[in-house]
């Protein structure tokens, strides 16, 4: 019987990854499980996740706050990091939000950036200390974006959406999301020319190389980069990848489901990455997971939390194991 349950198995994943285009390299066989799942109803839009000071740090795309969560996932603090008013409300309107879609934390300091997908409102970046629990200073990055956008081969109409951070030291990786022009796009820029920069100790835009990656679809329609997480100990970057049916990088679309991938940083070979979909009982778990970071490894397996937006005002915490 067990034989049996594994040929079937078999054969059904098999099918399904058939539907999947595998343009980059093949999907591995490690097993995805999810240990846990709950809900996080104050927190909308969550976008962005990371660890530091014994704390969860988390932002949403159409929240004015950086939350801290206890190792439970209870929200302990907030820190309001946008200007724009929001009338006290725990969420803005489409039209007004900073979209602060990613997050990434070293040396005590938590960078958050907007997305870049429309002007002025969601450009900007900030740099908090964990240590002062405040602001150190903000930017916008609208010209930094502008010229992402010069230098990325873009459609003519099409907008930047940057959707995932990270760094492994001496770089910072910028993760452009293209689900709707085709163009996942990864902009890296040196680390120390990027915060002189942003501490407006430079005022040259920053230099940068980009690699584009040839990522899979879902029922023809084609996931992006969602979130990004650098591994020191294995030299790599974590990333989500998420699918949905939309028209433009404005809208919201059918949520079509979610993957975890990985780039090896040592011996890199640009454009390449594996990655495996997060599965549920041999199904597609339909959440649009936005980022993840690392749990402590204790064993073999790699462990993470991911967050999940599904455009519905409230954020889901997923806690996922890499067999």
């Amino acid at each position: 019987m067990n034989s049996l349950f594994k040929l079937t198995r078999y054969f059904v994943l098999n099918a399904l990854f058939s539907l999947l285009f595998l343009s980059c390299e093949s999907i591995q066989n490690e097993d995805i499980q999810i240990v846990k799942q709950q809900n996080l109803d104050s927190i909308s839009g969550g976008s962005g996740i990371g660890y530091a000071k014994g704390s969860y740090w988390v932002v949403g795309d159409d929240s004015p706050f950086l939350f801290r969560l206890n190792n439970e996932a209870i929200i302990v603090n907030k820190y309001k990091i946008s200007n724009i008013p929001n009338f006290g409300q725990l969420s803005y309107e489409k039209g007004v939000k900073p979209d602060f879609e990613a997050l990434d934390i070293f040396n005590d300091t938590i960078l958050i950036i907007g997305s870049g997908s429309t002007e002025f409102t969601r450009d900007t970046a900030v740099l908090f200390s964990t240590n002062s629990e405040q602001i150190i200073t903000k930017k916008s990055l609208h010209n930094l974006y502008h010229d992402f956008y010069l230098h990325g081969d873009f459609p003519i109409g099409k907008s930047i959406n940057i959707e995932g951070l990270a760094n492994d030291g001496a770089y910072i990786y910028f993760f452009h999301r293209g689900n709707i022009c085709g163009n996942n796009r990864v902009y890296r820029l040196e680390k120390k020319e990027f915060l002189d920069y942003l501490s407006n100790h430079n005022s040259s835009l920053p230099a940068f190389t980009s690699y584009v990656y040839d990522l899979p679809l879902i029922n023809k329609s084609q996931s992006g980069f969602s979130g990004a997480y650098y591994s020191k100990s294995e030299d790599a970057i974590f990333i989500t990848l998420s699918v949905e049916s939309t028209p433009d990088v404005y809208q919201d679309g059918e949520i079509l489901g979610s993957f975890i991938g990985k780039i090896k940083l040592k011996n890199h070979t640009p454009g390449k990455l594996t990655f495996w979909p997060i599965m549920n009982q041999s199904e597609l778990v339909t959440s649009k997971m936005e980022s993840l970071c690392l749990l402590p490894k204790t064993n073999s397996e790699t462990e993470f939390y991911t967050l999940s937006d599904n455009d519905n005002g409230k954020s889901e915490l997923y806690q996922i194991k890499l067999k």
